[in-house]
């Protein structure tokens, strides 16, 4: 019997203290992210191929959660910087805001806009995954599980995850800034996804195309469909 030096919890001889793994599984998920984003820019096909095939699924649902929160505190910062100038310009010109009276009085419900684009974008990253695994799996035969669209989605969703990093701080300054950094980041995605489709999951060329335009379709019906059903909640 001996007691872990970290937490003073009771082990029996040879047994590894619960929080010894839990800070290695974290150190591991740290460093496979630093690998991957490396990798996307020395070895791109290598790298997407190595973590979509790995047992990397876990480590996709953390960077899906990073993501969502992330896009969720963007989304606050672009309301503040676009929607609170726009209220305050229009009740100036209706006299309605004076020396008594600020933007602040009236309520912007800014957690119920962190919650709902932090949730919005978690599922849309799973149902991406879905995409890509009916359309590339189901429809044009390549040999890919569920986990493994999900793992690809999200290595490239590690572009998005730099594009928000980017946009947290550009936002501060212009939102047309962060137009600019999405678009960049979309030409990325864009790109990765057609050499993955063709090195990757070994689709010819025609097939390409086809997948490209039905996964492209889906991602933005999916997209418009929640801009236009999230407002009513």
């Amino acid at each position: 019997m001996h007691k872990c030096p970290k937490c003073g919890r009771i082990l029996e001889e040879g047994q590894v203290c619960p929080c010894t793994v839990k800070e290695s599984e974290l150190k591991n998920n740290v460093m496979n992210i630093f690998e991957m984003i490396k990798g996307l820019f020395l070895e791109p096909v290598k790298t997407i191929k190595k973590y979509t095939k790995g047992d990397n699924f876990k480590l996709s649902v953390i960077l899906t959660v990073i993501i969502g929160i992330l896009g969720g505190l963007l989304s606050i910062l672009l309301v503040k910087r676009t929607l609170e100038p726009t209220i305050e310009e229009m009740l100036y010109g209706t006299g309605v805001l004076n020396a008594y009276t600020t933007v602040s009085s009236y309520d912007v419900p800014y957690f119920r806009i962190f919650f709902m684009v932090t949730v919005l974008a978690i599922c849309l990253l799973f149902l991406y995954g879905a995409f890509v695994k009916v359309v590339v799996g189901d429809i044009f035969g390549a040999k890919i599980k569920y986990k493994e669209a999900f793992n690809f989605v999200n290595i490239l969703g590690l572009i998005l995850l730099g594009a928000v990093i980017l946009s947290l701080v550009a936002a501060m300054f212009s939102p047309m800034l962060v137009m600019a950094i999405f678009t960049l980041a979309l030409f990325l995605i864009f790109t990765y996804l057609v050499l993955s489709l063709r090195e990757v999951f070994k689709l010819s060329d025609y097939k390409v195309v086809y997948a490209m335009v039905i996964i492209m379709t889906l991602n933005l019906l999916s997209i418009l469909l929640s801009v236009y059903i999230l407002p009513k909640f």
